[in-house]
């Protein structure tokens, strides 16, 4: 079975709020594109994702890295 999943612009990406721990997702495009990623529980703004997000996108298409390893809560849609 091949991996549908390429972490293209409208897929999700997943994110844990560094003050509440929420988990959630925000798509990679709107990511890519600089919105502002903020947490949907606590309305608290994530800014120090921007550099580290192009990197670990670059990881992740190479599979070298799951973003969705650490997550709790949400699971890596099939």
């Amino acid at each position: 079975m091949t991996n549908r999943f390429l972490y293209e612009a409208y897929d999700p990406w997943p994110f844990k709020c560094s003050n509440c721990l929420h988990e959630f997702t925000e798509q990679i495009g709107r990511v890519q594109a600089g919105a502002q990623v903020v947490c949907p529980s606590c309305r608290t703004w994530l800014t120090d994702h921007d550099k580290e997000f192009v990197v670990r996108l670059t990881q992740a298409r190479n599979g070298i890295f799951d973003p969705w390893g650490h997550m709790r809560l949400i699971k890596k849609p099939e």
